[in-house]
């Protein structure tokens, strides 16, 4: 209901974007049903009538939660979200961090992610490393702040490689790759 109350042409964007993201995917439609419950239904081209959505993929519901999310006219003033990358294939992250980037310029965002191909869409400035101290306490440290990843950045790693090999880690210890 919250997308019928949108202007109808944006309605439209968005479903004709998630129509290009899903290719098989022909329509959404939501339902009121009699105890005012609202049931979505996904048509798939495979089938003759729409689905539930409770028997559809994640993915596709993720990526219309995501379009809407960020094609909000008016955004909130904060986004928060967990592992975006959640139920959506690797080669799409990417994009999907970019997508995060365009809307940044209109709401302040938060990500949790563990994505390392999201993390490449990234520059340091961008990114904090979040992490436990031996007392218990979060402590949030910029990537750009945690000295040897510009340098390594410079010369031509990317964020997600240098978080997998452990280099983002804020203390000076050994990355993962060596402590093997």
């Amino acid at each position: 209901m919250y997308l019928k109350k949108k202007p109808p042409e944006l309605l439209e964007e968005l479903l004709t974007e998630l129509r290009r993201r899903v290719p098989r995917l022909e329509s959404i439609t939501a339902e009121e049903t009699i105890d005012k419950r609202l049931v979505l239904r996904l048509k798939d081209e495979a089938f003759a009538e729409p689905i539930p959505v409770r028997f559809a993929s994640d993915g596709p519901l993720r990526r219309l939660a995501y379009l809407v999310v960020l094609n909000e006219p008016e955004p909130a003033g904060l986004l928060g979200v967990e592992e975006p990358e959640a139920e959506i294939h690797p080669a799409r992250h990417y994009r999907l961090a970019e997508n995060f980037i365009r809307v940044s310029a209109r709401t302040q965002i938060f990500v949790a992610t563990h994505s390392p191909q999201f993390l490449n869409a990234l520059e340091p400035e961008q990114v904090w490393v979040l992490d436990r101290t031996a007392d218990g306490y979060i402590r949030a440290t910029r990537a750009a702040d945690i000295s040897r990843v510009k340098n390594m950045m410079d010369h031509g790693a990317q964020l997600g490689e240098l978080w997998l090999e452990g280099y983002l880690d804020p203390d000076a210890r050994r990355p993962a790759a060596d402590a093997r």
